[in-house]
């Protein structure tokens, strides 16, 4: 990969993303303590490997096409990348679209939003500076955001992220791709080029042949009438009434205990779910999460919260306590005995249903 990579002349940057590190101060999102009084990063899991990122950065067979970029969730988590001669790009983290559950989710409910300064304010009759466009003009990344920042002013016009206008390494927050070296050089990205390896053919004969075989089985299946009717019974949810329902409901009272479980009408079991979010903000503990349950069309069956069960009754089928049973059961196993719950899932992935799920 890294021969292909150095011989395409691609350009690359390596996703840096923060940790939001419990017990530290909003302030603070994205570092954690040193112990002698300053900050280092916090980075999550699902970063590129921060070591091997910093390696690959200064491979000089790649010729400073190959850069850093990170999200920045704090005022003192942007200066310190500001500072650090690593770090080659900033995206200020905003949370324009994202749904206030994946915030709870991922912590990043506490991360500072800077969606509000994320554009030059008070652009009017479609002036636009590109400051890509402007890096290649210029030469020089530094001067090129000392423009922006000229044009800005005067035209009257705030800049983006303000805040850290008068940084000598503001440029690093208007950048959308690497465009320079090391060393502030300007870099271009030279042309792309395909590079096969010497069995292409072959590969290519597999794969067509392995897509058309696919095809044959599906439309055999599709010709099979009384598979298909199986199939579509299977997958339709049934919806539960009469005694059937209240038999359901009584048993799942039982095990969870009667005020834990309940059935509300649609425009009730929204403001109940609203309510639940809400509970959540301000709390960084895992077990403040809201699970939902939503069919691929977006219908919201249920929710569970806190070990309680809410149905939409509007909706509720066979499907649903099931699902949200679910939920609260393997939360408490995963608590009570996470050896034991491992251990389970492993075995899971041996039995024939499983296999016959997954072909």
């Amino acid at each position: 990969l890294v021969k292909l990579f150095g011989e395409t002349g691609m350009m690359i940057n390596m996703s840096l993303v923060p940790a939001m590190e419990k017990g530290v101060d909003k302030a603070h999102a994205g570092l954690k303590p040193d112990g002698k009084g300053g900050w280092d990063y916090a980075w999550a899991d699902e970063s590129f490997p921060v070591d091997e990122a910093m390696e690959l950065r200064q491979r000089k067979e790649f010729g400073g096409r190959v850069g850093t970029i990170a999200v920045g969730v704090s005022d003192e988590h942007i200066r310190k990348m500001l500072d650090d001669e690593n770090i080659d790009m900033i995206i200020p983290y905003h949370k324009s679209g994202m749904p206030f559950a994946v915030q709870v989710k991922t912590g990043l409910k506490d991360a500072t939003d800077y969606t509000d300064v994320q554009n030059t304010q008070g652009v009017s009759n479609g002036d636009h500076f590109n400051y890509n466009e402007q890096l290649q003009v210029i030469g020089d990344p530094r001067k090129t955001a000392l423009a922006y920042l000229d044009w800005c002013d005067k035209n009257g016009y705030t800049p983006k992220f303000p805040q850290f206008r008068d940084h000598p390494n503001y440029y690093k927050l208007l950048e959308d791709f690497r465009g320079y070296d090391g060393e502030g050089n300007p870099v271009i990205q030279g042309p792309v080029r395909l590079k096969l390896t010497g069995d292409w053919k072959e590969q290519l004969d597999a794969a067509l042949a392995d897509r058309g075989d696919t095809d044959r089985r599906i439309g055999e299946m599709k010709q099979n009438k009384q598979l298909m009717d199986k199939a579509h019974k299977l997958l339709q949810y049934q919806r539960l009434d009469g005694e059937v329902r209240k038999v359901m409901m009584d048993r799942l009272g039982a095990v969870l205990g009667e005020n834990n479980v309940r059935s509300l009408r649609q425009e009730e079991f929204f403001d109940a779910l609203e309510s639940a979010y809400a509970e959540t903000m301000g709390d960084a503990e895992a077990h403040a999460k809201v699970e939902v349950l939503r069919s691929s069309d977006g219908r919201v069956y249920g929710f569970a919260h806190n070990g309680k069960v809410t149905f939409n009754e509007n909706l509720f089928n066979a499907n649903t306590p099931a699902h949200e049973f679910t939920h609260i059961w393997v939360k408490v196993a995963q608590k009570v005995n996470p050896k034991r719950w491992k251990e389970g899932k492993e075995l899971l992935k041996q039995s024939k249903e499983w296999q016959e799920v997954k072909n």
